[in-house]
């Protein structure tokens, strides 16, 4: 099976030999320089997710992947602007810093996207509109998730218990897992926050996905270029 694939279709085991080949210390460190900040146990069932994060560090990872690898940290204010017009707090200009390849961000895109065409998350689907996105669900279902972005905004969707985890085995008649409520609630949302505003094409492929050992890839998707402002993150 390709990464493309496992992706495609959330097949851990793929990720727990990507892990075992890299080592895990590797892997945590991508995540922090992704923008998870709370503690990551270096051991190989992190492909799991048995490592907890909040929706703000999950918000951050994806902007920072459809960012093209720039990472952007989260502000809760955007602009402070005085009486006399002076900006003292400004950080809707933030360059961010670049902790990813952009080549190797645009792969990740590219397989990300194929998540919501032909995958677990195809309930995201945006009618005209290029996105990409990711499920995830706990082993319990006392988490279910879905992290996804267009070329203008990332937004992250948690649905849980913030009591603990309260197994949703039966919400509204059926088993929650990222592809149901939480890709649903994600495609609405961002239906409504982009109404009025012009489809992007997501970034092409790039080199990356070509490279030798593209069976693990397989062939990108081949989007057309075009130019993408940098994405806003919602948590």
């Amino acid at each position: 099976m390709s990464l493309r694939q496992a992706t495609v279709n959330s097949v851990n085991c793929a990720f727990a030999h990507v892990i075992a080949s890299l080592g895990p210390p590797a892997v945590v460190n991508m995540a922090h320089r992704l923008g998870v900040t709370g503690n990551i146990p270096d051991y190989l069932p992190i492909t799991l997710g048995v490592a907890s994060t909040t929706p703000i560090e999950m918000a951050t990872v994806i902007s920072t992947i459809a960012d093209q690898g720039v990472r952007h940290d989260p502000s809760f204010v955007s602009r402070v602007v005085g009486p006399d017009g002076h900006v003292y707090i400004d950080n809707a200009q933030s360059v961010g810093q670049r902790v990813l390849d952009p080549s190797i961000a645009d792969c990740e895109t590219d397989m990300l996207h194929g998540v919501i065409t032909g995958g677990t998350g195809t309930a995201a689907q945006l009618p005209g509109r290029d996105a990409a996105g990711k499920t995830g669900t706990t082993d319990s279902f006392g988490d279910a998730w879905f992290d996804g972005f267009t070329p203008q905004l990332a937004t992250t969707v948690w649905m849980g218990a913030t009591t603990g985890e309260v197994p949703m085995t039966d919400v509204g008649g059926i088993q929650v897992f990222g592809g149901t409520y939480p890709a649903r609630i994600w495609q609405a949302f961002m239906s409504s926050e982009l109404d009025g505003q012009s489809p992007l094409p997501l970034p092409p492929a790039g080199p990356v996905c070509g490279r030798p050992g593209a069976s693990i890839t397989d062939a990108g998707r081949g989007a057309p270029t075009g130019g993408a402002t940098p994405p806003s993150s919602t948590p």
